[in-house]
């Protein structure tokens, strides 16, 4: 794919935090903009497409609820501690993504975990 701008049509959270955005450089961000719950209204017409410029390393990470909702000493993972992960793992898609996984571990506390499935999409 030529250029740098890449269109992300139906991104939808669904009153789901939005999707951590990594630059190659290590600035993480929030991809997208919030929008409803799905299905607490009956006529929604969402929040339209987003587009982002991207650069070759450039990665977005899309997640469960079960990833800022696992558990520990100091409440929850949250999204602040995910953007944190991210920011200062490695670029690389999969070492980025055992990077999360090994913050998470590390702050887990207790038997109640929910699922944590994590994709990591990188621009080559």
């Amino acid at each position: 794919m030529r250029g740098r701008t890449w269109l992300l049509a139906g991104l939808g959270a669904g009153g789901h935090p939005l999707p951590p955005f990594k630059r190659v450089n290590g600035a993480c961000a929030k991809v997208g903009a919030s929008g409803l719950l799905l299905g607490a209204v009956e006529h929604y017409a969402g929040g339209g497409e987003v587009t982002i410029a991207l650069d070759a390393g450039d990665t977005l990470l899309l997640y469960t609820d079960g990833v800022t909702d696992t558990p520990g000493d100091d409440g929850r993972f949250g999204e602040a501690r995910l953007c944190h992960a991210i920011g200062a793992a490695p670029a690389e898609r999969r070492t980025l993504l055992r990077a999360v996984s090994a913050a998470l571990d590390a702050f887990a506390h207790g038997d109640r975990l929910d699922d944590r499935a994590k994709l990591a999409l990188q621009r080559r």
